[in-house]
């Protein structure tokens, strides 16, 4: 049982974890593309 509730904290922090990339990386391309914009005036 406490096995099963490990496994289930992992899986939800590795989500987690990916998310937060995901959402970091998407964070940096909008960054990057309003950058080369003001750049481009």
């Amino acid at each position: 049982m406490r096995k099963l509730l490990l496994l289930f904290l992992f899986i939800v922090d590795c989500y987690n974890l990916h998310e937060i990339i995901y959402s970091l990386t998407t964070i940096k391309r909008h960054f990057n593309q309003i950058t080369s914009v003001v750049l481009n005036i």
